[in-house]
């Protein structure tokens, strides 16, 4: 991830220190141990005339051509592993933004005027690679003319929450956030914005919608304490159907497994410790994951406000999951469906379901999945009457 200068700081301010250039680098520090093994291919293969020709399988000497074009290419792939180094550089005085890469010096230079930037974009994309697939937060410069810059993908929303916030700040750019799915525009100067104080500044009137008549939702209060229970839906036929997807492909496939090794007459003890190790490593943990479902599906999720802090109480296997946010720093109450893009059509089926999320720059939980739309209103109402109060 990127480095910023220990004097280059998020500031809350437009003075003469604020205007001190923001610089993001990139590379070294595990890449030089990733870039070592490759560096060190190439040394061998380029020493190799001194200690004798490398052979094939037959025998017989690799050409000089391949030994030649083997130390190139590992020897340069590990150079650029261990030396590449980017960084971008926005600099409010100069009224620029720099992007260069190159290995340890700049060899490539390029700069254009922040003018040409109208927002900061913080996005949320899934990266596909072979068999696997990462999701990543980039956060970018959205230009007026000419393309976008990126300035890093942190891995952690966090992360990249807190980096758009302070690029948004320090170039006075509104802030564009897209991961929950829908855009939610603030200005530079409401991006730390708690929502009590967004409701005290802009002196919104917030009313409570009717009580859905079937509610899920209890409400209790008690001295200056409300709580909420969410009463789960219980076994319904989408969580029944994740139940049956999640164990009946797993077992599918070990039974696949443990039916081929027969054909070949593997020995019995040998099909015992394979059954023993896929009971270990798969049949225990498809087990936590159903009865973590089965538990979540029938047990409630208690919220509990307070003129201090927001705590949400999930069920778990062992323990509850417990998620408290300070009230000064809850800047966000959002009602949103399914995440899109879902890293899968299956992890959008089993996962891509309409919640609500709360969350500052420090923390985020999401409750509420199995609402209905009336009870998901009625409940952000009673929550934003809350914390503004």
């Amino acid at each position: 991830m990127a480095s910023v200068s220990a004097d280059n700081h998020p500031l809350t301010s437009k003075s003469d220190s604020h205007a001190e250039p923001l610089r993001y680098a990139r590379g070294g520090r595990w890449l030089m141990l990733f870039g070592l093994p490759f560096l060190a291919g190439g040394v061998v293969f380029a020493s190799s005339p001194l200690w004798g020709p490398l052979r094939t399988d037959q025998g017989t000497p690799l050409p000089n051509v391949a030994v030649v074009a083997m130390s190139v290419a590992l020897g340069g792939l590990g150079l650029i592993l261990m030396l590449g180094r980017s960084e971008r550089i926005l600099d409010r005085r100069a009224g620029t933004i720099t992007a260069w890469w190159g290995l340890l010096v700049p060899f490539r230079t390029t700069v254009r005027p922040l003018g040409e930037f109208h927002q900061v974009l913080l996005a949320r994309e899934v990266r596909r690679c072979q068999k696997s697939t990462v999701t990543i937060y980039p956060v970018r410069l959205v230009a007026t003319r000419g393309g976008n810059i990126t300035i890093e993908e942190p891995r952690d929303p966090h992360a990249a929450r807190k980096l758009a916030e302070e690029i948004a700040k320090y170039t006075d750019m509104d802030l564009v956030d897209t991961t929950l799915g829908k855009p939610l525009i603030r200005q530079a100067c409401e991006v730390d914005e708690s929502l009590r104080q967004r409701v005290l500044r802009t002196g919104e009137n917030l009313t409570i919608p009717p009580t859905p008549a079937a509610n899920r939702i209890a409400l209790h209060t008690h001295a200056d304490v409300l709580t909420l229970e969410l009463f789960p839906p219980g076994l319904t036929s989408a969580v029944k159907r994740r139940l049956a997807l999640g164990v009946s492909a797993p077992a599918f496939a070990a039974m696949l497994f443990v039916a081929m090794m027969a054909t070949i007459q593997t020995p019995t003890y040998i099909l015992l410790t394979m059954g023993c190790v896929l009971l270990f490593f798969l049949g225990i943990p498809l087990l936590v994951v159903a009865a973590s479902m089965i538990r979540g599906a029938q047990t409630a999720t208690t919220i509990e406000i307070t003129p201090d802090r927001f705590t949400v109480i999930q069920p778990g296997l062992l323990q509850e999951s417990v998620t408290t946010i300070e009230i000064d720093a809850l800047e966000e109450v959002e009602i949103i469906g399914a995440i899109r893009p879902a890293p899968t059509a299956l992890h959008s089926f089993l996962y891509g379901l309409p919640r609500m999320i709360a969350r500052s720059d420090q923390a985020s939980v999401a409750f509420g999945e199995g609402l209905s739309a009336d009870e998901m209103a009625w409940l952000k109402a009673m929550i934003l009457n809350a914390v503004t109060a």
